[in-house]
């Protein structure tokens, strides 16, 4: 018994040797007979790595596509595109509206995991707010502090030439 578990442990360390797949570099569209969610996550992995110019014309095609169609891997397609974060096409918003009421109509996976986009497009979208929120403010605390500042610098002038005049004669 200690000898198979020596030589499990010993095996181990091999298993990191192991080549593992590479993450897909094109976009073939859904594979049939895959998990949709998991076609989904693909996706997104591939369309992270696109370039600015490559991104534009993926959302336009996925746009034109979920126009004519609206079928549900589209829809979640077109989601996934409107919230990446540092697109130009970037809208939260639009994602939104996109998935409210539909995510919620039937419990198929697609669905399911469109309730989870939703669920962390209105987190992002209160974070997003909060920060606003919180730029409103510094940029107020700073407008405050500046004009603080200017008041003090006043007085220190006055005070420089108050000093000035006391001591001439």
């Amino acid at each position: 018994m200690r000898v198979l578990l020596i030589f499990a442990f010993l095996l181990l360390p091999g298993c990191a040797l192991i080549p593992r797949a590479a993450p897909p570099t094109t976009w073939s569209g859904p594979t049939l007979g895959v998990n949709p969610t998991e076609e989904a996550l693909r996706y997104y992995t591939y369309v992270r790595k696109l370039s600015a110019a490559d991104l534009a014309k993926e959302h336009e095609a996925v746009k034109d596509a979920f126009d004519r169609s609206r079928d549900d891997f589209t829809r979640i397609q077109y989601v996934m595109l409107l919230s990446l974060p540092k697109a130009p096409f970037h809208d939260a918003g639009r994602a939104l509206k996109l998935l409210d009421g539909w995510a919620k109509e039937e419990d198929s996976g697609l669905r399911r995991f469109g309730f989870f986009l939703a669920a962390q497009l209105n987190e992002q979208k209160r974070l997003d707010d909060s920060g606003d929120t919180l730029r409103a403010k510094l940029k107020e605390e700073q407008r405050r502090a500046d004009e603080a500042q200017s008041k003090l610098d006043a007085l220190k002038s006055i005070e420089r030439s108050m000093q000035r005049r006391r001591s001439v004669p």
